[in-house]
């Protein structure tokens, strides 16, 4: 944006101190996962690595995308970590995880 912007409204539009950086991931699996151990994978997910770092997610399981949970830039050692645990799971075939980017665009 080329006009210069105030202190609220950077803030209303999360530009400049504001911005948020998070990042996606994509997963493939082997096969298709039951009900069950779907589930269990999620929670395992979310609770080892999503709660454990104090990040969001949204999205699938596929897809999806991570941030922080307060207003602060999720870390390239955050996109390791949800890269290094995916990939380390046996029901995974491939994961990806993109560079940090921009979350409110």
């Amino acid at each position: 944006m080329s006009k210069n912007h105030n202190h609220r409204q950077r803030k209303k539009l999360h530009l400049g101190e504001y911005k948020e950086l998070g990042f996606t991931f994509a997963v493939e699996f082997h096969e298709e996962l039951d009900t069950a151990a779907h589930a269990a994978l999620l929670e395992a997910f979310i609770s080892e690595v999503i709660e454990a770092r104090k990040l969001m997610c949204g999205g699938s399981f596929s897809w999806g995308f991570v941030c922080r949970d307060t207003r602060c830039d999720a870390s390239d050692e955050d996109r390791i970590a949800v890269r290094d645990w995916l990939a380390a799971r046996a029901e995974i075939k491939s994961a990806e995880v993109s560079e940090l980017v921009d979350a409110w665009q």
